[in-house]
């Protein structure tokens, strides 16, 4: 599956000024970055008016005891994140082993790419 967003203004994370450009994903990995790009066949997204940026991590977040409530974590793509990562604080009241394999079971935030987020 092809993705091209096009229009968009990309902040690559570099530190380097954002520029207008399109970028093309294929099979999950950015095939490239330029102006005026094609691909036929691939679901365009105009992100005209958008920042275009690669996932964030937080680090420092409280979802050990509430993902499950939330398992798309729209709450976090709206933001940008992509990653997260938990129990940083010491208090996480679950053994990880079990945790994370409820967690897997929900699918969490990977649900929200086939649902179209």
């Amino acid at each position: 599956m092809k993705i091209l967003i096009k229009n968009g203004l990309i902040v690559d994370g570099t530190g380097a000024q954002g520029y207008k450009a399109d970028l093309l994903i294929s099979e999950n990995k950015i095939e490239a970055i330029g102006e005026k790009l094609d691909a036929e066949g691939a679901e365009v997204i105009d992100a005209s008016e958008r920042v275009v940026t690669p996932g964030f991590i937080d680090i420092h977040n409280h979802t050990d005891e509430d993902i499950e409530k939330l398992p798309l974590a729209r709450n976090y793509m709206q933001q940008g994140v992509t990653s997260i990562i938990g129990g940083n604080c010491g208090e996480s009241i679950y053994p990880v082993g079990e945790k994370l394999a409820g967690l897997e079971r929900l699918g969490l935030g990977w649900a929200a790419n086939k649902v179209g987020l």
